[in-house]
Parts: structure tokens; C-alpha cells; sequence
């Protein structure tokens, strides 16, 4: 049984365990068994990533699985949590939002309701969708759009939690010089808090026609991963500690 208990204080973090079937982790109090196919890497003691199918959650296997099937789109999802020692996750995420979406290219110009342009398909149910500011052309110009779900989760205290989702646009110039059968890979970064702890998941835009699934999938498989600690990470350690 798994006691959750209220936010743990700052403390110290072991540091990773090799065991025979899975990595052992303390992140910010709380402490996880994270199954080695799984992992892609594990950041000392401040964070992970792990790899796993969009459609069902099980480990993506590098070595057997292709990550472009028929050479289309990924179905692999990439999922980085922690790695930073600074910041609680809901502020961190907060902060980064609101960067992302004011750099040039990613400032959300508009809400519309079909993706893409007047002939596109339909958002996601429960998306509000903001099309990307056209950029100045030139080799490295972005374009992003932005996704925002219509009901926030809530932390344990009620507050809601930042979440967004940035996905090159279709209309970008580098990818509208694509062969037409290569557009659909439109790549997306998904940010979002779990236990007070920063995430990244790194995917396909398609994958967001069930996006609700998919973040569910993604969070259980997560709290499937701890063994133990609070129902959300202590407040991270200060990085320069001053000398007494």
C-alpha cells in the first residue's frame, strides 16, 4: 500500500541504484522503481526519461522497435521528468509556458477552430488551439502552434496546474517544403506537472486526437513507478547551499 502523505520537506536524494530488473530513484522524496526497459537515461538523482508506445503505454525497445513505421510517424513517446534543481515543477512549467509561447514564432495569434487553416480537420475535444504569428522567412524560421486544455487539473490545494502543448506548425516554411507524404510529422512538446515535479513529453501531433488518453496512460504509468513518498515532491534543495 502507498501512503500519501502531505508535500515532503526538502531533503537530500540518494543517488540511483542499479537492481536486477529496475533503476531505484529518490526524487525529491519520493521514491520510484523505474523497470529498465523503460529508461533512456537517468539524470544522477534529479530526473529521468523514459520511452513508451502512445497507443497502450509499454516500453518502446530501441533496439527491436521502429521509431518511424512505414517511415511516416513516430509512435513513441518520449517522457522526461525532473531534471532540474531549482524550481518547484509548477513553477518551472509556468515559467516555461510563458516563454515559449512569447518567443518569436510561438505567440499564440489566435483561437481558431479547425487546425491548420480553413480546410483543416477539427481540434481535439477539450483543446483550445491558438495558430502561430507568421515569422520572417528564413532557414531556421518556426513557426509553432499552441494547445491549451479547456479544464485545467488541479493540484492537491485545488490550484490549477500550467499545461500546454507546442507543435510545429503545418504551415512552417520548412515544412511545407516537405514531400507531401513527409508533412505529417509534425513534432510536438507537451509540458505539464506530475507530484509537483516538471515533465516534458516529446511527440506526434497526430497522437492528440486522443490526447486526454494519452496523458492519462502516461500518468498512471508514472505513478505506477513509486514505491513510496508524498503525494507530491518537496520543495526542491537550494543548488548553492551557502557556506557556514
Amino acid at each position: 500500500m502507498l501512503l500519501l502523505l502531505s508535500p515532503a520537506a526538502a531533503q537530500p536524494s540518494s543517488r540511483p541504484e542499479r537492481h536486477p530488473d529496475h533503476w531505484r530513484l529518490v526524487l525529491r522524496g519520493i521514491t520510484l522503481h523505474l523497470p529498465y526497459p523503460y529508461v533512456a537515461t537517468i539524470f544522477g538523482n534529479d530526473g529521468f526519461t523514459i520511452q513508451a508506445f502512445a497507443a497502450d503505454a509499454r516500453p518502446y525497445n530501441r533496439q527491436t522497435d521502429s521509431y518511424y513505421p512505414g517511415g511516416r510517424v513516430r509512435e513513441a513517446v518520449v517522457v522526461t521528468v525532473g531534471e532540474q534543481r531549482r524550481f518547484t515543477g509548477t513553477d518551472l512549467i509556468r515559467r516555461r509556458i510563458t516563454i515559449r509561447a512569447r518567443d518569436i514564432g510561438h505567440e499564440p495569434a489566435e483561437e481558431a477552430d479547425l487546425l491548420d487553416g480553413p480546410d483543416g480537420p477539427p481540434v481535439p475535444e477539450g483543446l483550445i488551439y491558438y495558430r502561430a504569428l507568421p515569422v520572417p522567412p528564413g532557414p531556421h524560421a518556426r513557426r509553432e502552434d499552441m494547445f491549451v486544455p479547456r479544464e485545467p487539473r488541479r493540484a492537491l490545494d485545488g490550484s490549477p496546474l500550467p499545461e500546454a502543448i507546442f507543435c510545429l506548425s503545418a504551415n512552417a516554411p520548412f515544412v511545407l517544403q516537405r514531400p507531401l507524404r513527409e508533412r505529417v510529422r509534425l513534432s510536438c512538446r507537451w509540458m505539464l506537472v506530475w507530484r509537483d515535479i516538471e515533465v516534458s513529453m516529446f511527440l506526434d501531433r497526430r497522437h492528440l486526437a486522443d490526447w486526454a488518453g494519452l496523458r492519462r496512460r502516461i500518468l498512471v504509468l508514472l505513478d505506477d513507478f513509486v514505491v513510496g513518498g508524498p503525494a507530491e515532491a518537496g520543495p526542491p534543495l537550494d543548488p548553492f547551499p551557502s557556506s557556514r
